[in-house]
C-alpha cells in the first residue's frame, strides 16, 4: 500500500500542529524542548 503525497503532507501538517500545541502547553526547559524538537523533526523528515 502506498501513501499518497497529500496524505503525507497532511500527517506532516498535523505533526507540526501537535508540536506547537505541545510547546505551548508544556513549559520545558530549553534543552528538553530542543531535544524533543530535533527528535520530532527527524521523524517527519
Amino acid at each position: 500500500m502506498t501513501i499518497g503525497y497529500d496524505t503525507l503532507a497532511y500527517l506532516r501538517h498535523q505533526g507540526h500542529i501537535c508540536l506547537h500545541i505541545y510547546n505551548f502547553y508544556f513549559n520545558l526547559n530549553q534543552k528538553q524542548l530542543r531535544y524533543i524538537e530535533v527528535t520530532f523533526r527527524s521523524l517527519l523528515s
